[in-house]
């Protein structure tokens, strides 16, 4: 991502969010790390070489979670932090939330993160006793959002 893409995000967040500086600032340093950390692009991608890497990635993940054939039950997901907690990822959104609200430090943002992270504690309470319900073999060790305690 370019500077000029840069400042364009920050300017459009500044609009965005009622010229609230803190958020805006935030928010484009959040977003600014994301693009310098997680997302590596290396230059410029020819459309004959970005058709097959994107034809491969699709294909490996069919096939990885392609079931077979005939096959319709519900499987629980396993491995990793799955085996520990139902939805790992919400545990995750719920620390990144707040890490944003704690930068910026303003109502909205703590308002924010404590509503979504009633929210998916609801939800995955919800799945947990879903899974429980339905399936005889679910390890009761796994708890619903916070390894070995929620």
């Amino acid at each position: 991502m370019s500077l000029q893409m840069i400042v364009l995000y920050f300017l459009s967040s500044y609009w965005l969010f009622l010229f609230n500086l803190r958020s805006s600032t935030v928010l484009s340093m959040y977003r600014f790390l994301q693009i310098l950390f997680i997302h590596k692009f290396s230059g410029n991608m020819m459309v004959d070489s970005a058709i097959p890497i994107t034809f491969s990635y699709f294909a490996n993940t069919v096939l990885i979670i392609l079931r077979e054939r005939g096959d319709k039950a519900y499987k629980i997901p396993t491995g990793g932090l799955f085996n520990l907690v139902i939805f790992p990822h919400y545990l995750f959104e719920i620390i990144d939330l707040f890490g944003i609200a704690l930068i910026s430090q303003t109502l909205h943002s703590y308002c924010f993160a404590f509503g979504f992270m009633f929210y998916l504690m609801g939800r995955s309470v919800a799945t947990r006793n879903w899974y429980m319900s339905k399936f005889e073999n679910f390890r009761t060790g796994v708890k619903a959002l916070v390894p070995y305690i929620f």
